[in-house]
């Protein structure tokens, strides 16, 4: 008897505990923008070529996201979902003689992910983020047959790390700048060559993406 009375009294008192914390959660929207810069690192299994890419150039990106978090008395916790979108591109050689390559470009994503942070000065945060997410990606390989498939889309998996910096200019508004690492599934096609000699290859990508944005949030 003792013991489910104390057992009782211990889910009451978590219950009590967990309803006062969603009743102290705050709702909050934000938007984002800055640049990204994916990369790929190909492979081909004709004759082992391989090549990796960085892109020329980076390209805007732009966030719109929606969140919870609760805050505790020097950090917060919480969850964020966020819609993206960015068109950069950039190039790779698998063999210079026949410019067999590829381009690359990456478009929307969907993240869902945990954001926390911690004030280590009055309104001034240090944050975390890890997730994961959808992205979108063209694919538009050179020097095999666009009838057999040389370009091609497709969404990929891909895992979220993030570090920032928050800022509270009032209690509903706050300032954000934060780098994300994502890193992706592989990015797999088989397709012919141009000259339709009958001989294939495959071609492999390990996906990462490098970004900088800069943003606002209101919390309700």
């Amino acid at each position: 008897m003792y013991f489910s009375k104390t057992v009782a009294i211990l889910l009451l008192t978590s219950s009590l505990t967990f309803a006062q914390t969603l009743e102290d959660g705050r709702f909050y929207i934000g938007a984002n923008i800055g640049m990204n810069i994916p990369t790929v690192d190909a492979q081909s299994n004709d004759d082992g070529r391989k090549s990796s890419m960085t892109l020329g150039k980076a390209a805007a990106m732009y966030d719109l996201h929606v969140g919870w978090r609760i805050y505790l008395e020097n950090s917060f916790h919480g969850i964020e979902f966020s819609f993206k979108d960015s068109n950069a591109e950039g190039n790779y050689v698998m063999n210079a003689s026949s410019n067999f390559g590829g381009d690359f470009y990456t478009n929307k994503s969907y993240d869902l992910s945990y954001k926390g942070g911690y004030e280590f000065t009055p309104k001034t945060y240090l944050t975390g983020r890890i997730g994961y997410g959808r992205i979108d990606v063209a694919h538009s390989i050179r020097g095999s047959s666009e009838i057999l498939n040389g370009t091609f889309n497709d969404s990929i998996n891909a895992f979220i790390l993030g570090l920032g910096l928050e800022y509270a200019i009032t209690s509903n508004v706050n300032m954000t700048a934060e780098y994300n690492y994502r890193f992706g599934e592989d990015i797999e096609k088989r397709h012919m060559y141009l000259d339709n000699s009958g001989d294939y290859t495959d071609i492999k990508g390990d996906f990462t993406d490098h970004s900088l944005l800069l943003g606002v949030n209101y919390l309700f």
